[in-house]
């Protein structure tokens, strides 16, 4: 393990751990500086959304997590923190990938032509009915080529869609730098300039998409996300709001 300082805060450099997000809310405890960053080279037991595994080859990917402490934040509003990471890491992939189609899928996924790249896992500890801390965990399918059988059709990486190796440490940097951007302007209450970024990215905002609902596919349209995170979609006159799970993108081939 490997302590060294940056601008934002503390980074913690480990060669291998189960999860950088169980270990960074296992540090909170302790009080890190705010910006504090644990990143692996290997997450050999990365999770995802609700208990799904985030699948990763050792060293091929960016896998961290990130420990801030915004007490300026309601309870109601935690899921700026996920619109936050979303619109930060959108902004670096499609500077390394400008002939690219890079969005936001609700809740938490990065896709690029529709297959995801990249992952972001939040979660907070609370003291009392008080939000003491956050932290952000990321995932990012850089340099890996063969996927799980599973997933291999739905998912992608930086490499396979340019053919070209990324340094992870100059993505880790150029990430953390714009997260650091975020944050600061969502801090500072900039909550409407965050909205807007955000729905520009988003996958099937103000379209007609197929999305199953109940066991039925059908053509909906997103008309918004709450800040509570729950996604709101219309079709026809009704008006649905969803929290996780609740439904299922679709995508045609």
């Amino acid at each position: 393990m490997r302590h060294t300082q940056f601008t934002g805060g503390q980074l913690i450099e480990l060669n291998e751990t189960p999860s950088t997000n169980s270990l960074a809310m296992a540090l909170l405890a302790d009080h890190p500086p705010e910006g504090a960053v644990i990143w692996a080279r290997d997450q050999s037991a990365g999770r995802g959304q609700k208990g799904n595994v985030w699948e990763s080859s050792p060293g091929k990917n960016l896998t961290f997590s990130l420990i801030y402490y915004p007490r300026f934040l309601a309870n109601r509003e935690i899921f700026l923190l996920s619109k936050m990471a979303s619109v930060a890491l959108q902004e670096l992939l499609q500077t390394k990938l400008p002939d690219e189609e890079v969005l936001i899928k609700w809740p938490n996924d990065l896709l690029v032509n529709k297959q995801k790249i990249a992952g972001i896992l939040i979660e907070n500890q609370f003291e009392g009915s008080r939000l003491k801390g956050t932290v952000i965990g990321i995932g990012l399918n850089v340099n890996q080529l063969v996927f799980s059988e599973k997933i291999r059709s739905t998912s992608t990486s930086m490499k396979l869609i340019t053919g070209q190796e990324f340094e992870i440490r100059d993505l880790l940097w150029e990430l953390l730098s714009r997260l650091e951007a975020s944050y600061l302007r969502l801090r500072a209450g900039q909550k409407a300039a965050l909205d807007r970024q955000y729905y520009d990215w988003l996958y099937g905002y103000q379209e007609m998409i197929s999305l199953e609902v109940d066991g039925e596919v059908d053509q909906w349209m997103i008309v918004g996300v709450e800040s509570s995170g729950r996604l709101a979609a219309t079709q026809g006159e009704k008006i649905r709001y969803f929290d996780f799970k609740e439904m299922r993108f679709v995508f045609s081939d």
